[in-house]
């Protein structure tokens, strides 16, 4: 994967008379995972993330449930 910044062409002209880099934050959201089940495809992935330095963090997901049950009682009559 490759990402590279873009400037807008004003801003760029000025910094090549100044010098200064231009920086941008930035996230990226990844997903991993093998369709088969087969491999450890994720441990595998964040052990290299950690020997190339970038900072990860995990998305913990939570999948919550809930059913509404509504008892009607009958009329006499």
């Amino acid at each position: 994967m490759k990402v590279e910044g873009l400037f807008r062409d004003a801003v760029e002209r000025e910094v090549k008379d100044t010098g200064e880099v231009l920086e941008q934050d930035f996230c990226i959201l990844l997903t991993i995972r093998d369709p088969e089940g087969k491999a450890p495809v994720y441990n595998e992935v964040t052990q290299q993330l950690q020997q190339m330095g970038f900072v990860y963090s995990n998305v913990q997901l939570k999948n919550e449930v809930r059913e509404h049950i509504r008892v009607e009682e009958e009329a006499d009559g």
